[in-house]
């Protein structure tokens, strides 16, 4: 009897690959991420991506405003989600039962990543851009057009990215009159100890002494060689609310005796705004120490000099330190400019019969004493914005009943790079359209030339055929006969 069983060499049963080094396993696992990178459907799937995401952000700017809404979806690797306690989302499922208004959900201790974030959809998409187009595209004279749109597209990418890190934006507020050297911030504020000691001093000679508002942490001392005093920080706030004390009303709990202001006041933390039209008022408690000695512990005891309430548009304090006199505040974070603009003319016009506003426009004189002994005056209206030292401004609203002209300022390193991308991607979309229509053109222009020189031929040609066969069937027929 013979054995049916199959062969060794049968081609039945399945051959085993042979086991991979580490180096080929690494190597394998690099050529496909590459091919993942410079694939197509990678293109599809951010391009995806990054619109639901400008969909969801723009929606969210409804409850979030529009500093939460860029933080949480736009400036961020990952979109979080913050999830209830079980205690909460029991709660929750309960009252859906029981057809009843659902609690104030109580959020947990951690986030998790649901979606991806703006940085991390364009840092995809940056990379597969620029990776496809030099593994699949080779440069020719006939692909200029293909190598320019895709360059345009990559630095708008890049531009956009490079805008968010480096550009900074301000306001300059100006009342009729009034001469500034300085634009203040929407969002950050500072801690600032002015010396007005020397009566020759003007407002924008004082010597100030300024400390950012992310050093006004809790329990922090701040000590520095070129400060006058140390300050302690008992309390710090992002954004509070002010109400006048009663007479008589306690500090509130753990905030020792105040000095200046802060006896008056009473105030309470409150959550922060994302919002433009109600920006945060920072606040602190702060101790002020005079100065650490040479080789002493910045953290030395020492006799304080007092304990001050500051907030962010409350009036200055009067601080005595040493033969100087000082003026304490919390104010919105300065930008110091080389030039200082003064408001000579604010005119706010509406439609006939309305209150909408129709043109907002200020005249601001320009002076500048490093800049040629720049002297001049010029007219910033909506649509209409003044470039100047590298900074654009913009008429951007009025306050205290139309007296006040607030510019919005911004100072953008990269503002060519939108204009310059759109330039090469028009370029780059003309030539290659215009290549593929002078080829489509010329090969046209080819196959009916070809046409044309065999038309008489044959037409000459059937004419003949026809020709020579009539009589031949007459020949027939008279053979028949």
């Amino acid at each position: 009897m013979s054995d049916s069983s199959p062969s060794p060499q049968s081609p039945d049963r399945p051959r085993s690959r042979p086991a991979l080094s580490p180096a080929q396993r690494v190597r394998a696992l690099a050529a496909g991420a590459f091919r993942l990178l410079v694939s197509l459907e990678l293109t599809v799937a951010c391009l995806a991506l990054a619109t639901v995401l400008v969909f969801v952000g723009t929606i969210a700017q409804v409850d979030m405003g529009l500093y939460g809404a860029l933080r949480h979806y736009f400036q961020s690797f990952f979109v979080m989600w913050t999830p209830p306690t079980v205690d909460s989302f029991l709660a929750i499922i309960d009252s859906l039962v029981r057809r009843t208004t659902p609690p104030q959900p109580e959020p947990a201790d951690f986030s998790l990543p649901v979606f991806p974030g703006g940085y991390l959809i364009g840092t995809v998409l940056l990379a597969n851009l620029v990776a496809s187009h030099f593994y699949r595209f080779r440069f020719s004279i006939s692909k200029l057009g293909i190598w320019l749109t895709h360059f345009g597209l990559i630095v708008m990418l890049a531009g956009g990215l490079l805008t968010d890190l480096f550009s900074v934006e301000s306001f300059l507020s100006l009342d009729l009159n009034q001469s500034k050297n300085y634009t203040e911030s929407h969002r950050q504020a500072e801690l600032a100890l002015t010396d007005v000691s020397n009566p020759d001093a003007t407002a924008s000679t004082d010597t100030a002494y300024v400390i950012p508002q992310s050093r006004l942490q809790r329990g922090a001392m701040i000590s520095d060689p070129r400060l006058p005093v140390r300050v302690r920080v008992l309390e710090s706030y992002t954004n509070v609310g002010l109400t006048m004390r009663e007479a008589g009303m306690p500090s509130p709990p753990g905030v020792p005796r105040l000095d200046g202001i802060g006896e008056r006041v009473s105030w309470i933390a409150i959550p922060e705004s994302n919002r433009i039209e109600r920006p945060n008022r920072a606040a602190a408690v702060i101790e002020l120490l005079p100065p650490a000695a040479a080789g002493q512990h910045a953290d030395a005891p020492a006799p304080r000099l007092g304990a001050w309430f500051v907030a962010d548009g409350l009036l200055s304090q009067d601080v005595k330190i040493g033969d100087k006199t000082f003026k304490l505040s919390m104010r919105a974070r300065r930008y110091y400019k080389p030039y200082s603009m003064t408001l000579t003319k604010f005119t706010y016009d509406r439609y006939p019969g309305t209150d909408i506003p129709k043109n907002f426009a200020s005249t601001v004189r320009i002076v500048n004493p490093e800049h040629h002994a720049e002297d001049r005056s010029v007219l910033i209206y909506m649509n209409n914005p003044l470039r100047y030292m590298g900074e654009t401004f913009y008429q951007n609203s009025v306050s205290n009943q139309e007296t006040t002209s607030i510019l919005q300022v911004v100072r953008n390193p990269n503002w060519l790079l939108p204009y310059i991308s759109c330039a090469m991607m028009t370029v780059g979309m003309l030539l290659q359209f215009g290549t593929h229509l002078s080829r489509f053109l010329a090969g046209r222009g080819g196959r009916g030339a070809t046409t044309a020189d065999a038309g008489p031929a044959t037409t000459s040609a059937t004419s003949a055929t026809f020709s020579t066969a009539k009589p031949s069937t007459q020949a027939s027929s008279l053979v028949a006969r």
